[in-house]
Formats: C-alpha cells, structure tokens, sequence
C-alpha cells in the first residue's frame, strides 16, 4: 500500500503540479510536510512540539524562499492543490513507515515499497495510455541512475536515518535536499548562488541542525527527569 498508493499518490502530485507553477514554489510548498508530521507525532506518539523545532522549521521555510527565488505572481490554483497533497501525502506516508520499520529492517521495506511503487505506475501508465518507451536510447544511463541513486539508495538511507532519528528528526533533516540540488547544480552547469541565495542555504542548514540537537537536548532533560523521580 505504501509503494503502490501512497508514493505513487504523491510522485503523480508532486509531477502534475509542476505542470502549473515553477519548480520552486512547488519545492516550497512540499517542503511543509515536516510541519504536518511534527503536529501529526505530537497527537499520535506524544512527541512533544517544542517552540525550537516550530521556529526552526519556520526559519528554514524562509530560508528556502530566499535561496530559490519564489515569485507569487499568477499562482495557479490547481498546482497549488497538487503541490499541498503532495506534502499531505508523504507526511502520512513517512509517518507509516516509521510505524512499518519498528517490525521490518529498512532494506526489506526499501524492497517491497520499491516493487509496488513500479507496479503501481505501471498499471497507472497502461490505464492512461501514458506510458511511453519511445525515448532515445541515450536517457537509460539517466533513467538507471536515477533509479539506483536517487531513488533505491535514497529510500534506503532515508529509512535508515528514520528508524534511528524518528519522522519529525529525519524530515527536519531532509529540508535541505533542496540546498545540495542547488550544490550539484552549482558543480555540473557552473551555477553561481546569490548572496541571498547563499544566505538562505546556510539559513536551512543551520536551522536542521538547530532542530535535530533541540530535540536531543529535550529528550535528556525528560530522561533525567524520569531518573530524579525514580531517585
């Protein structure tokens, strides 16, 4: 269901939505899903939602603006609808996993998700008669690399770190996905930042950080609390 559904859900909104606005608010709006699956915890594990994590995510958020360069002109409606389930549906779709690997290792999920995420878009492109193999035979290298990099190996690193850190930790974290794609940019196509832009890139990094090591700081003050009652 994770596979088949739900990435198969948010990828299809996440892709059709940049069919109506740019790139960049696209990224900016997905990017709230640390925001939801914070909320979400707080109500379902009892995470508690620190005012250091809601201010960091708030700083980081603004620090994405500045480093991409949103415009709000003629914002497309439906795109922006695409955009906002995109970020809804991974949210749930973290929070699930973080449930799934407490029972399974992460390169088992990795595998299974991985099949029916295929088997889903799969079955999507023959019902819509989208699916095409008349591509030049020079994108494969591409399309291979994007499969066992960015998509195998990334889920597997992703739900490692997930069942290590928990979902808030993990998507806090993962705000600055953004930041190393403007970098790698930056080394294939000669992409030069900003000031502002080199400002908000370190803002976002800074500000992950700020909130992985909150939370940690948090958890040790419930845990000697816990030990001075228990004294």
């Amino acid at each position: 269901m994770l596979g088949a559904i739900g990435y198969t859900m948010q990828s299809t909104f996440y892709f059709s939505s940049l069919k109506y606005i740019p790139a960049s608010l696209v990224i900016l709006i997905v990017y709230t899903h640390p925001t939801i699956i914070a909320i979400i915890s707080c109500f379902l594990d009892h995470e508690p939602l620190a005012k250091n994590i809601t201010l960091s995510q708030f700083f980081s958020f603004i620090g994405l603006a500045l480093m991409l360069g949103t415009t709000l002109g003629k914002i497309n409606t439906l795109g922006v609808l695409f955009a906002a389930g995109a970020s809804v549906v991974y949210a749930g779709y973290v929070i699930l996993s973080n449930k799934i690997l407490k029972q399974v290792p992460p390169i088992i999920a990795t595998a299974f998700i991985c099949l029916f995420i295929s088997l889903g878009l799969f079955v999507a492109g023959l019902s819509s008669k989208s699916l095409n193999f008349g591509f030049q035979g020079t994108a494969w290298p591409w399309i291979i690399g994007l499969v066992i990099v960015s998509t195998i190996c990334a889920m597997l690193t992703f739900f490692q770190g997930l069942e290590i850190l928990g979902p808030t930790k993990a998507t806090v974290l993962s705000t600055a996905e953004p930041v190393f794609g403007v970098i790698i940019a930056m080394i294939l196509f000669s992409d030069r930042l900003t000031k502002i832009q080199f400002f908000g890139a370190f803002g976002v990094i800074v500000d992950a950080i700020i909130a992985v090591y909150a939370r940690d700081n948090i958890k040790e003050q419930q845990n000697r609390l816990t030990e001075g009652r228990d004294c």
